[in-house]
């Protein structure tokens, strides 16, 4: 999301993503997390990471348990699609879903 466009409406969207698997095993959650550069237009580039790997900041990383598991095997990739939706009655929560092979399911985030 360019911070020097965006409008309301670019606030809501879905986004495909794969996840390899490394090991066989069963999936019973799903980390989100993201990365930020502020650089367009700027003398002083701001880049950081919510990411596990990267600094701790005060936003932390997400955890979509899921309600039934996913029987993974090692080197399979897993595919699925996030959708981020304002909460019309709180403007300061999202409404995510994750759609995980035939699985939906609908988190409420604030």
């Amino acid at each position: 999301i360019d911070c020097n466009t965006v409008s309301t409406p670019d606030l809501e969207f879905s986004s495909d993503f794969t996840l390899t698997i490394k090991t066989s095993t069963k999936c019973t959650a799903i980390a989100g997390y993201f990365d930020i550069f502020f650089e367009k237009n700027c003398h002083n580039k701001v880049l950081f990471s919510t990411g596990p790997q990267c600094t701790k900041t005060h936003w932390k990383q997400t955890v979509f348990l899921l309600e039934q598991p996913i029987p993974v095997e090692a080197g399979e990739v897993l595919r699925g699609k996030i959708t981020v939706c304002k909460n019309r009655k709180d403007p300061r929560s999202l409404f995510i879903t994750l759609s995980v092979k035939d699985a939906q399911q609908t988190y409420s985030l604030q």
